[in-house]
Parts: structure tokens; sequence; C-alpha cells
């Protein structure tokens, strides 16, 4: 199966997306003003929710999922959670939550790895902040029901944070900006054009991510930079791994040509040892066209 790359938004797109926004705002509304209701979902801010969106299948998993709210029964309120929220949230919420903690908990064994050439000691046994926050986020998680308050609002955002189809797109995202961040500090240096004409070369952020996801331990936290810095001899050698000394073709040769030196080198790496300044996605500017297309003054989700 194809490898899903980033959205290129049409205008059919504004469209579609808009009026699921409208309807949705719509109905929560009208039973806002009948009743009174308590535990109605938010209001969808359309400039907001579009601008997080990342991939087509979260765009087709956002309209479907506003669409069903239209329904009927979908605004009863569940007896499953203690705070009030309708059946139509819980059961979007629900569904999300086993995708989101499935999520982290891959990736929060990929810190309970033995680090190359570390003596069997893992990201997680050498106070990853990374591998602390998702094990607080899957126990956070798991607790939706009984929490409340401003721990159900936390877990909520966790949920979407992690359970969104575009979660991965949106992790190797920050993977990227943070790589190539990381490698402005040797901008000086003699090989930094050519590491970075290669690093920019990949116009995907999954294809970056699995390939030079575990290159170096300069960015072994996703979201975390490190302090740890190379001399010019460290980073000649730093370039040669990423880029692979004998690597030619496509690809995926390459791809298997730099994972083959770097498991035979077990004794190469440098372990870092702390991380920090997290980084964020920015959210992009909505342009001219989209603008036209309207839908603003909602609330936020």
């Amino acid at each position: 199966m194809a490898k899903e790359g980033m959205i290129r938004w049409k205008q059919g797109d504004y469209v579609r997306l808009g009026k699921a926004v409208a309807d949705f705002n719509k109905k929560v509304k009208s039973l806002d003003s009948e009743m009174g209701q308590l535990g109605l979902p938010d209001l969808v801010n359309y400039q907001e929710l579009k601008s997080n969106i990342v991939t087509r299948k979260e765009l087709n998993r956002q309209i479907e999922a506003l669409r069903k709210f239209k329904e009927p029964g979908q605004e009863a309120i569940s007896t499953a959670t203690q705070e009030p929220m309708t059946e139509w949230e819980y059961k979007q919420l629900s569904k999300m939550r086993d995708t989101a903690i499935k999520r982290a908990e891959a990736e929060l064994a990929t810190y309970n790895v033995p680090v190359k050439g570390s003596g069997g000691v893992t990201l997680a046994q050498m106070g990853s902040t990374r591998a602390t926050s998702l094990r607080g986020s899957i126990e956070s998680m798991q607790k939706l029901e009984t929490a409340t308050k401003w721990k159900f609002q936390d877990i909520k955002n966790r949920i979407k944070y992690f359970g969104t189809a575009d979660a991965s797109m949106k992790h190797a995202i920050v993977f990227r900006e943070n790589y190539i961040r990381e490698m402005q500090k040797y901008s000086g240096f003699k090989r930094f054009n050519e590491l970075m004409n290669y690093l920019y070369s990949i116009k995907n952020p999954l294809d970056f991510y699995d390939t030079l996801n575990g290159t170096n331990e300069l960015i072994s936290d996703l979201f975390y930079q490190s302090n740890q810095t190379y001399s010019e001899e460290e980073f000649s050698a730093f370039v040669s791994e990423v880029l692979g000394k004998k690597a030619t073709g496509s690809m995926k040769e390459r791809r298997e040509k730099l994972e083959d030196d770097y498991y035979a080198e077990k004794n190469k790496q440098d372990i870092s040892a702390s991380h920090n300044d997290i980084s964020s996605l920015s959210k992009s500017n909505l342009s001219d066209e989209e603008r036209k297309a309207g839908f603003r003054g909602f609330r936020k989700m």
C-alpha cells in the first residue's frame, strides 16, 4: 500500500468540510436554545479544524464524524461518564481512544529497546522525557469514564492528539522540523550542505522519519532536541553514516544500506544525555481562496 502524503486541498474539500461544520453547529445551537442542555459538544471552528488536518484520511474522518451527529438520538446524554457528554461525543472518543492507546503504546515500546552500544540500557531507563509523558498519557486515557472537570478535558485533549487518523503524519512533521533544526548547529562545517541537500530531498515527512529515525542519538526523542554538539570530525562521520558510504541506487536501496551500516557498527553512537525544548506544530495560514469560502465565527472545539 502506498504511503499517505500530506493533503492537497481542493475547492470541493473546503465545501464538504464547511457544510459538515455548519450543519453540526446548527444542531448544537438549536439544542442549546431549546433546552440549555449540559454536555453538548462545543461548536466547531472551521478555520482551526481545517488548519489541523494534514491528511485526506483525517479530513474524511472528521467529516463523517460531524455528519453522524445529525442522526436522531446522538444528542442524548451518555450514562458512561461522570461528566455529562452526548452519546455522539462518547462514541467518537471511545473509538479514538482505542487507536490512541495502541499508538502511544507502540511508540513507548520503542523507548524500551536497548540503545545500540549502551550495554543494554534503554532510553526509558535513561529518563527519557517523552517515555514518561507517553506512560502518563496512556494511564490518563484509560480513565475517561471516571474523570471529572479539568482532568476530563485533559483526557479528551490527549485522546484527540493521539487518536486522529493523521497523528503519525503530525509526529513525523515535528520529527522532521526538529531534525533539520538540530542540524543548523553545523552550518559552518564542510559537509553541511551535502547533508542538507539529502534531507530536503525527502519530501514526505513519513519517509523522512522512516529513513532517519535511529540513525543517530542527536534526536533520540521524537519531540525533543539534543544539547549534544559534534566536532567537525564527528559530524563528518555522522554524515557518512546518514548518507551511507557506498549507498547507491533507489531510495529503498539507500535505506537498506543505511540500516545495515548502522546496526553493524554497534559502538559507533554517542548517547545523548538529555533533551529539551519541546517542538510544536505551527498552524498554517489560510489562503485567500479559503477565506473566501467563509465559515467564520464559530467557537473553538
